[in-house]
């Protein structure tokens, strides 16, 4: 409710308004549920990490929820119009506020269970008490006057009526004089119990002590308690006095008002092991097991998009593949300050494709000097990102920031590509549809560079780092995306390459059937990974491997099954679908 009747703020963070989404104490939160849930998902791939509502209620808005949430919409806009005061007093402030919870369908539309009802009665006892402080406080604001509201809520004490239950929990004075079947009094150390006198400071000590007023001397403590004990001792058939032996390194010892009592040891008391209702059942029933990992195999109608991430998925862990291209469970996006990694990633493609565009090889490369080439960079980097739709390049100066950076990195870039023998770029962003294993792909190549002998390199821009090519082997290929474009692409391809545009870690990696020239590339017969002598029986291997891979996604292989137990469950989302910690040899 406190969040709610916050909402006019100017600004509303993404977590707060995704809280809302999700809240069933909203009207009309059981009838648009899945709407809101993908206007969430909308918000959140668009990397908007902070909402304006009356922006979201403009209807020509991209991200008008009218088009998603209508009902949640209405309910907006009624909230919106309420008029409210400048200044008023509480109790003026108490009928606006539940006149705008009223508009926002608070408590919502399910029946409240026990708990919510009773917190919504002690809501509703808050406002009242909120409303009696016009004697006290001047008129507020809206903002001050919620926040005297949440301060009030802080404040109040609640706590919600327990059901009957056969253990009770209680202090002392609560459990005098209550009939118990078995009782257990604890905490009976000599520094407790009698605790030592706090007589009032304000009243004279030996009024205190004529008196006998609570807690003014030590007898008076020790009578009092002697008495509690007493009372103890008769409300129950089976009773248990125990005390703490160490408070970190101080030595504790039993009261002196219980040391009376027989003494036994933790292995004297002899309880039975607690089965709850649920698990008797469970014990009772005699259970067949089923290792269901075979989902129905990919039909013709199927349509499975992802490209060469079938492969990477199914070669990471079947599960995933199948839960992430076949049911589309997928990890919402967490929205960031600025630009995505992703979508840095799409400015570095775009903007290196329009510089190839109009450089087309090596030569002319090598004959732009700086001026012209950084020129030519900035003019790229400017035509990328008028092509990206993002928020955040709507801020001048982050928008300035990063074209600097990206002019700055991409040219470290090119003078590092100035270096390489002479090639010419031959395609790029190139997108072709393949077939493999019965499954129908369109696989998109970053660039394919043509070599002076004919021969072709096929490179992979990479804004990351730590791309190695001990991924692209194996049975279990971690990126197989390179290998993939080699089996299905033109049968002069010579090499492969990682094209690593990273400013910490600048540089090409790869592996080729010809020495390239570049150190960081290795030639395939020096490659460990591998034991292909040349480039056509590696390529051969590979086809090997990605159409078992293929086959298996294909047939609806979905074993529960990483490649590295650890990193790559550590990066995965899906524990709680696959439920693998489940698993007694996980």
């Amino acid at each position: 409710a406190l969040q709610l009747l916050g909402l006019q703020a100017q600004d509303i963070t993404l977590e707060s308004f995704s809280h809302l989404l999700h809240s069933p104490f909203l009207g009309e939160a059981e009838q648009e549920i899945t709407e809101r849930a993908q206007f969430d998902t909308v918000l959140r791939k668009a990397n908007i990490t902070t909402i304006k509502l009356q922006k979201l209620l403009t209807k020509s808005s991209a991200f008008s929820i009218e088009k998603y949430c209508p009902a949640l919409a209405k309910r907006f806009e009624t909230y919106l119009n309420i008029k409210t005061p400048k200044l008023a007093l509480p109790s003026a402030w108490t009928e606006v506020f539940m006149a705008q919870l009223t508009a926002l369908g608070w408590p919502g539309e399910r029946s409240l269970n026990s708990q919510e009802y009773q917190v919504v009665d002690s809501w509703l006892k808050l406002l009242s008490e909120f409303a009696g402080l016009d004697a006290v406080l001047e008129p507020k604001n809206k903002q001050q006057a919620l926040q005297y509201l949440t301060y009030l809520a802080i404040q109040k004490p609640f706590q919600p009526e327990s059901p009957d239950a056969p253990i009770q929990i209680l202090g002392l004075l609560e459990a005098t004089e209550l009939p118990f079947d078995h009782l257990w009094v604890m905490g009976l150390d000599d520094r407790e119990w009698p605790p030592a006198p706090k007589p009032n400071p304000f009243i004279p000590q030996r009024l205190q002590k004529t008196l006998q007023m609570p807690h003014a001397t030590a007898e008076r403590e020790l009578i009092y308690c002697q008495r509690l004990t007493t009372q103890l001792k008769e409300s129950a058939k089976n009773i248990i006095f125990s005390h703490s032996q160490k408070e970190e390194d101080t030595e504790l010892r039993g009261s002196p008002i219980i040391q009376s009592l027989p003494e036994i040891k933790l292995d004297d008391i002899r309880c039975s092991p607690f089965i709850s209702p649920a698990e008797q059942v469970f014990a009772s029933q005699s259970l067949e097991s089923l290792q269901d990992e075979l989902a129905p195999p990919v039909s013709a109608t199927e349509k499975i998009r992802g490209g060469s991430s079938v492969f990477q998925l199914q070669a990471n862990c079947p599960f995933k593949a199948f839960a992430v291209l076949r049911l589309h469970a997928k990890e919402m996006d967490e929205p960031v300050s600025g630009l995505k990694p992703q979508e840095r990633g799409k400015l570095v493609h775009k903007a290196l494709e329009i510089i190839w565009k109009q450089l087309i090889d090596s030569e002319t490369l090598k004959q732009t000097d700086s001026p012209a080439l950084l020129k030519l960079i900035e003019k790229a980097i400017s035509d990328a990102i008028s092509t990206l739709h993002s928020e955040s390049l709507n801020q001048t100066r982050y928008r300035e920031l990063e074209m600097s950076r990206l002019q700055k990195l991409l040219f470290l870039w090119l003078e590092q590509e100035k270096t390489r023998r002479d090639f010419k770029v031959i395609a790029q962003e190139e997108e072709h549809t393949v077939s493999l294993a019965n499954l129908a792909l369109t696989l998109r190549v970053d660039r394919i560079d043509q070599l002076d002998n004919g021969k072709t390199l096929i490179i992979d821009y990479k804004t990351g780092k730590n791309n190695a090519i001990k991924y692209w082997f194996g049975d279990r290929p971690e990126e197989p995306q390179l290998p993939l474009y080699c089996v299905t692409g033109p049968e002069t391809t010579c090499g492969i390459l990682f094209a690593q545009i990273n400013a910490e870690d600048l540089g090409f990696v790869g592996i080729s059937d010809l020495d390239l020239g570049i150190p960081s590339v290795k030639l395939l017969t020096k490659c460990k990974e591998t034991q292909a002598t040349h480039w056509q029986e590696q390529v051969h291997e590979w086809r090997t491997t990605l159409e078992n891979l293929g086959q298996a996604f294909v047939a609806g292989d979905a074993t529960v099954d990483p490649k590295d137990p650890i990193d790559t469950c550590n990066r995965c989302h899906l524990h709680a679908l696959c439920r693998i910690h489940e698993r007694s040899d996980a």
